[in-house]
């Protein structure tokens, strides 16, 4: 007989981060790969869709998409062509409390990188013709979204989880908000929040710590420091959660349901983040299993969860026929119940923390991997997570930890839903979740 052990995996370091803060607060690291023949680098700042002020939502994003257009310099077009046209990539994205612009080539174009994304950061003079050009970009890109009842019904889920809160709204914006969205505006979001004790500059790949420092110092030797406000923050006392039903005739219904849950300095994110693997994340998942493979109620099933600085959420998503969707949240309810009710067994656990690991050791291994790590974990955390850190966390998660958090976040009072369909009875969905508390 053989007894069984547990299987304790060795890594070596994966990250080997350095930070230097400049003397008007701006904060530059990089994360040296000697063996790559690439380098990222990105420009984060720390604003994004809760900064914006009521009536002014979709402003981080527009100014995101703004930046591109144009500096004394350059045009939007030798912007673009100044990256593509050494083989590289260059982006950006806005999310509730961040935007990040980016650019990706060999390593020897690295000062090119810099020079471009620092002169959009920096020198873009929002050109009135251009905004609004992409006033009618971003308001197609809204309608995109409103013709996907899947990216629709989670944004609707925001709204029910935060009602009348900057997190809850749309971070495109409605197209009443980006009617009004003007040059003097963006300007004045861009001065309000583009500051250098909130800005973090990150390069991974094939770079030298130093070079890079001295590099960023000669171009943003005059930026002078300044002080801004803090975000709105989730009031301790929220609005009651909300419910939205759409009836519209989709060939799915579109189902999601969520749960106000911990900030992502709140230790219990370790274990929500097990609790989302073992429940919804993956396709060994309960959900999963339970709903796709067992009983074929649905195509599409997951859960994720999301962490901001003072609250988060976890929710499920699925996507299936209208008749199913009260069988599938009675489903979702039973299985919810299961891990309230007693703990995940070892060997669930620990195909959970090795799952969750291996996520974390895979997004190590590319350039952009790391340089989003680092930018995210300076603006988040105010230091760099190390990858041993956060596995070395979820590997002292307990089976009783995972029940516990299912206990203090799959609540009623924490509860909301969002759901669009062609048809559905209220009573039956209503009755379906009685005793989701």
């Amino acid at each position: 007989m053989f007894r069984k052990r547990k299987l304790t995996l060795e890594y070596g370091r994966m990250m080997d981060a350095k930070i230097t803060v400049l003397k008007n607060g701006l904060r530059v690291v990089t994360a040296e790969m000697p063996s790559m023949q690439t380098v990222s680098v990105g420009i984060w700042a720390g604003a994004g869709g809760r900064h914006e002020a009521a009536g002014e939502e979709g402003v981080a994003h527009f100014l995101e998409h703004i930046l591109f257009k144009g500096t004394p310099t350059r045009s939007a077009r030798q912007i673009s062509e100044a990256v593509e046209g050494v083989g590289g990539d260059l982006n950006a994205m806005t999310s509730e409390e961040f935007t990040c612009y980016y650019a990706r080539a060999c390593h020897g174009h690295w000062p090119r990188l810099l020079d471009v994304l620092s002169d959009m950061f920096k020198n873009a003079h929002l050109p009135p013709e251009e905004i609004e050009r992409e006033r009618g970009v971003i308001l197609e890109e809204i309608r995109m979204g409103l013709d996907q009842p899947s990216q629709h019904v989670s944004e609707m889920l925001s709204a029910c989880l935060w009602p009348e809160h900057p997190l809850g709204r749309p971070l495109l914006g409605t197209p009443e908000s980006v009617a009004s969205i003007d040059k003097k505006l963006l300007a004045g979001f861009r001065g309000r929040h583009y500051l250098p004790s909130d800005t973090v500059i990150c390069a991974s790949g094939k770079i030298e710590h130093e070079t890079f420092v001295q590099a960023v110092k000669e171009t943003f030797a005059k930026w002078r420091p300044r002080t801004t406000k803090a975000p709105r923050r989730t009031p301790q006392k929220l609005r009651p959660c909300a419910q939205f039903f759409q009836r519209k005739e989709t060939e799915q219904a579109h189902l999601a349901l969520g749960w106000r849950a911990c900030s992502r300095h709140d230790e219990r994110r370790y274990a929500l983040r097990l609790l989302n693997v073992i429940l919804g994340e993956n396709m060994s998942s309960r959900l999963f299993q339970e709903i796709r493979e067992k009983r074929g109620l649905a195509y599409a099933v997951n859960s994720s969860t999301s962490h901001f600085a003072d609250t988060g959420m976890i929710g499920i998503y699925a996507g299936l026929d209208a008749r199913q969707v009260a069988p599938a949240i009675r489903c979702i309810t039973k299985e919810l119940g299961k891990l309230k009710s007693r703990p995940v067994s070892r060997d669930e656990l620990r195909r959970a923390q090795d799952y969750a690991a291996g996520l974390v050791w895979m997004g190590m291994e590319s350039v952009s991997g790391q340089m989003l790590w680092a930018g995210e974990s300076i603006l988040g955390y105010e230091k760099i997570w190390t990858p041993e850190e956060l596995v070395q966390k979820t590997e002292a998660v307990t089976a009783a930890q995972i029940q516990s958090a299912a206990q203090d976040f799959f609540r009623a009072d924490l509860f909301s839903v969002s759901l669009i369909a062609p048809d559905f009875s209220t009573e039956k969905i209503h009755a379906a979740m009685e005793g989701m508390d």
